[in-house]
């Protein structure tokens, strides 16, 4: 059984570990891409502006879509 990406805390809270669900999804993605034969997967964005965190969310979101097997425009 795997282990979901968060615990409580002994209030009762839950604790997200967002690194790691991050790191599955993209694991998950790329076994899922992989096995599909590799077909051309695209993730397109559209950045307005010169805001600069947006450029670097965007930035970040090509990276991680690299690492799952998919291309970015």
């Amino acid at each position: 059984m795997t282990q979901l990406p968060f615990d409580r805390t002994p209030g009762g809270a839950i604790r997200m570990d967002g690194n790691r669900l991050r790191d599955e999804t993209i694991a998950g993605l790329r076994a899922t891409i992989d096995s599909a034969g590799n077909p051309a997967v695209c993730l397109a964005t559209v950045l307005v502006g010169d805001d600069r965190p947006s450029q670097l969310y965007v930035a970040s979101k090509q990276k991680k879509a690299a690492e799952a097997g998919m291309t970015s425009r």
